[in-house]
């Protein structure tokens, strides 16, 4: 039998298993931080209020000042169409470097430039008996370059595109009837140059009598151009003044419109050999030039040499535009004329690379009484060139829509005053994206004080807890 509980049998005289009384106590509970959670709270607070602050001087949100409006005009003015609606024709900073000063100049003139063609209407007669070829008239029209010389609508062209020579006019009339002839089988596509050619010498072109002139009328149109056109866009012209082809080959026609944005000439300009310069004027691409659709186009060029083309000095470049850009324009970096496109009898196939001197054009229009003078829209649409070009777009825009007041055909205007627009909403767009980065900077610093907190929270409860 075992022994008792208390009995000698008891190595240690007791059993702590059976004893009434608890011999392990536990330990006490200890006493609570209560000021310390206090501090941690308070660090976090502060940090949270220190991020919120920063944040909130980041962003502007306290700013006393109130918020700078959008430039004028550049939400819904109004003044202008959407340019994809009206497109000008012309983008100056696609066809030249960005932001260049041939951008520049080719920005101010670009809008003076015209596009003008010239009907003519008659018959092809025997010169003996006066006998036409063809009961009916003979049309044909001839396709050139122009810029506005004075607001009021007078434009200076090339002269034999608006009055050609009576030996121009008979070929051109008789390669017309030779092409009706080839439509109705009386004639071959390869009989043509012959037939005109054996026609030239026996025939004649006139009105609807043998004494009167072929009838003429002129049209122009301004930015897009669209060939075979006399219903508007369009504008009716007068033939005011031609200067012979050896006297400059210029020619003075006054447009029924007036508040046409106007470029305006250097008269000291003497472009001599290696000076840069820039060729406007209008061309197209397509292939059927009666119904094409002309666009003004520019092309850097230098001067080769000068010389005589009858009696006036002019100046040869090394490179043309084409065939329909005579009587348009070679400016310097200032978009002032320095020369008219003409073509260079010089050269074989004559291309249009002779520069009639600025000393012509005053000539003809010291003739006719005309001024070249810019107008107070041509002074705002350059004053507003003048801002978008030094980065103030908000100057840009409100004189670029001055410009649409007064000078509406000026289309260019519109293109360059939503460029400004465009690049003040970048502007602006890049000011707000700008703060992003020390915004998050701030947040991040913030949590990280927080954590860092928490961090030596846990640190000193583990140590206090032994």
């Amino acid at each position: 039998m075992s022994p008792g509980p208390g009995t000698a049998g008891d190595e240690f005289g007791l059993d702590p298993f059976t004893a009434p009384v608890r011999r392990i106590q536990p330990s006490a509970r200890p006493k609570r931080r209560t000021g310390l959670w206090a501090a941690v709270a308070a660090l976090a607070l502060v940090a949270a209020v220190g991020t919120g602050a920063a944040v909130w001087a980041l962003t502007g949100e306290g700013d006393p000042e109130p918020p700078q409006a959008a430039p004028t005009g550049v939400e819904g003015s109004g003044n202008f169409p959407d340019p994809a609606e009206v497109n000008p024709g012309i983008k100056p900073w696609a066809q030249v470097a960005p932001y260049s000063p041939e951008e520049r100049a080719l920005a101010i003139a670009a809008p003076s430039l015209v596009f003008v063609e010239a009907v003519f209407t008659g018959f092809v007669r025997e010169a003996k008996s006066n006998v036409p070829l063809s009961a009916t008239p003979v049309t044909f029209k001839r396709r050139c370059s122009g810029f506005v010389a004075n607001a009021d609508g007078h434009v200076v062209t090339n002269g034999q595109c608006v009055q050609p020579s009576a030996e121009v006019a008979r070929e051109r009339a008789l390669y017309t009837l030779g092409r009706i002839l080839i439509e109705q089988d009386k004639l071959s596509a390869t009989e043509l140059d012959g037939y005109v050619r054996g026609k030239m010498g026996t025939t004649t072109f006139t009105g609807n009598q043998p004494e009167v002139d072929p009838a003429m009328q002129v049209f122009a149109q301004l930015n897009i151009a669209r060939g075979d056109l006399t219903a508007s866009p369009a504008v009716p012209a007068q033939l005011e003044h031609v200067l012979a082809p050896d006297g400059g080959n210029l020619a003075l026609v006054k447009l029924a419109q007036s508040g046409l944005p106007t470029a305006e000439l250097d008269p000291a300009a003497a472009p001599g050999a290696g000076t840069a310069l820039l060729l406007i004027g209008y061309q197209t691409g397509d292939s059927d030039f009666r119904a094409a659709t002309y666009t003004v186009e520019a092309k850097q060029v230098q001067v080769s040499t000068t010389g005589k083309q009858g009696t006036v000095e002019v100046a040869r470049v090394n490179d043309d535009l084409g065939i329909y850009s005579h009587g348009g324009i070679a400016i310097d970096t200032r978009g002032r004329v320095v020369g008219v496109i003409d073509n260079d009898r010089a050269v074989n196939g004559g291309a249009n690379r002779a520069l009639v001197p600025v000393s012509a054009v005053a000539g003809l229009l010291n003739e006719t009484g005309v001024e070249n003078e810019i107008t107070d829209a041509d002074r705002a649409y350059r004053s507003g060139l003048d801002a978008f070009f030094a980065g103030r777009s908000a100057d840009a825009i409100a004189q670029f829509d001055a410009v649409a007041e007064a000078s509406p055909a000026n289309l260019v205007a519109q293109a360059y005053r939503q460029n400004a627009i465009d690049r003040s909403r970048l502007e602006r767009d890049s000011s707000g994206s700008s703060n992003l980065l020390p915004i998050l900077l701030a947040g991040l610093g913030g949590a990280l004080v927080v954590g860092l907190v928490g961090a030596a929270v846990l640190v000193m409860r583990r140590r206090s807890s032994y």
